[in-house]
């Protein structure tokens, strides 16, 4: 099975803890799409939104399709996230030859606000960028962002950062 990751799961170390047996088949930028931090306080995580002329890289991996359901509750799927199924165009890491595949990916649940993920979380998101050779601009950015609006936010007890 074909899945396509983009925040934490781009990193194999945290994606073998569900799907032991997948294995990289390639890296893609996904276009019409930008990266977000939505959720709450300690329960905060990427997500993608369509925007026209975005993009944002993604790793294309090869998973057992017993480990699909394994996943699907590590995302909490289908109560924060959902699944959609895509066509990507990915360059094989095997190759070096763009390969055409249909996979699925999960996007967050609409009416999470921008959220700060833990210190943790970003590390993951950013050893994936690391290991695939990303650029690591676009990543910062959507941390950034979600430190900005959790900022704006301290007034509102929902989305405030504890300063205990």
């Amino acid at each position: 099975m074909t899945y396509i990751a983009y925040g934490s799961n781009m990193s194999l170390q945290e994606l073998r803890k569900h799907c032991p047996c997948a294995f990289a088949m390639g890296t893609a930028y996904l276009e019409g799409w930008i990266l977000q931090c939505r959720g709450a306080y300690h329960r905060a995580y990427l997500t993608l939104e369509p925007k026209e002329g975005g993009i944002v890289p993604a790793v294309v991996w090869d998973i057992a399709a017993g480990e699909e359901k394994a996943l699907d509750e590590y995302e909490d799927c289908p109560n924060l996230y959902h699944k959609v199924r895509l066509q990507v165009e990915y360059l094989s890491i095997w190759t070096e030859t763009p390969v055409q595949a249909e996979g699925f990916m999960y996007l967050m649940n609409d009416g999470y606000p921008l959220a700060v993920p833990t210190e943790e979380y970003m590390t993951s998101c950013a050893m994936g960028y690391a290991v695939f050779q990303f650029p690591m601009e676009g990543l910062m950015a959507t941390f950034r962002r979600a430190i900005m609006a959790a900022s704006e936010n301290l007034d509102d007890p929902d989305q405030s950062v504890p300063t205990e």
